[in-house]
């Protein structure tokens, strides 16, 4: 379902693009068409090129001072969607790829990015998860903690080496079970 609304909608844009482009050159001729389209993809990359360089700057600075560049990632990717858009020739793509070069709509559609990689994020960490349990022995307390998720096979879990033999054919370690044996438990911070 979703792959046919991708579809309809390239369908879509395409129609629009091909429209304004007759209804463009219907009013100042196919060579000023040509034209315009050429000097919004120029005029656009340059900007593109502008707004991208100060973009990583704002990543390099925030970077330095030791805080998140997430902003400055945020602002990378909605330029970069800009000069995708800027190099597809048509009035559609162009009006939107320079929309998102104005700082004012990008600082409108960051949150929606963000809301939306932080969903895909989290959706991804669903996959993986890990619990950890534990009993009271003579020796201490056992703890196991079970992993399960999608592990790199070459490197098993914390870096642990695993032999070829012990990989499944399709690659994927399910779950593995590590027993830690601690004389005085202690909890961690939260987010360690």
């Amino acid at each position: 379902m979703i792959g046919f609304a991708v579809l309809l909608a390239i369908v879509a844009l395409g129609v629009a693009q091909l429209w304004s482009i007759v209804a463009v050159a219907n009013l100042v001729g196919v060579l000023w068409t040509a034209a315009l389209i050429a000097a919004c993809v120029v005029v656009g990359l340059w900007l593109v090129a502008r707004q991208g360089a100060s973009v990583l700057r704002r990543a390099q600075t925030d970077l330095a001072a030791g805080r998140s560049p997430s902003r400055a990632v945020a602002d990378g990717v909605l330029v970069a969607t800009a000069g995708a858009c800027l190099i597809v020739p048509g009035f559609v793509t162009a009006a939107v790829g320079f929309l998102l070069l104005l700082p004012p709509v990008r600082s409108l559609v960051r949150p929606v990015l963000e809301r939306w990689w932080s969903r895909r994020v989290q959706r991804g960490a669903g996959a993986f998860r890990s619990a950890t349990f534990g009993t009271a022995g003579p020796g201490g307390a056992v703890f196991r903690t079970v992993i399960i998720g999608d592990v790199d096979p070459r490197r098993g879990t914390a870096g642990a080496e695993v032999r070829d033999s012990e990989v499944p054919r399709d690659g994927v370690i399910e779950a593995e079970v590590i027993d830690v044996r601690v004389d005085s438990p202690r909890e961690l911070p939260p987010g360690s």
